[in-house]
């Protein structure tokens, strides 16, 4: 599972967790462990959610094919944590 879906299920059993955001995966993980047991409480529609990355794919892919754009380089998240680690996180990227 990505973290985005660990931090709904988490979210789904009403666990409030301000020490998940931009956490590594394993702490995301030991705390689904530890309230998987919990009933569900508020069910968050995770298609829209998932829809809502598939249409920022959509717009990136349009981008990608408009006029006067094929030469330019758009850079993705990975792209960009990439050249953080490549080049030392200094913060001015």
């Amino acid at each position: 599972m990505r973290a985005k879906e660990l931090l709904v299920l988490l979210k789904e059993r009403g666990v409030d967790c301000k020490e998940c955001r931009g956490a590594e995966k394993s702490f995301l993980i030991q705390k689904v462990r530890e309230n998987l047991h919990l009933p569900v409480k508020n069910k968050i529609n995770q298609e829209n959610a998932k829809g809502k990355d598939e249409s920022v794919d959509d717009i990136m892919a349009k981008l990608k094919g408009m006029p006067g754009m094929e030469n330019i380089k758009v850079y993705g998240r990975d792209d960009i944590e990439k050249m953080a680690k490549q080049f030392g996180n200094k913060g001015d990227l």
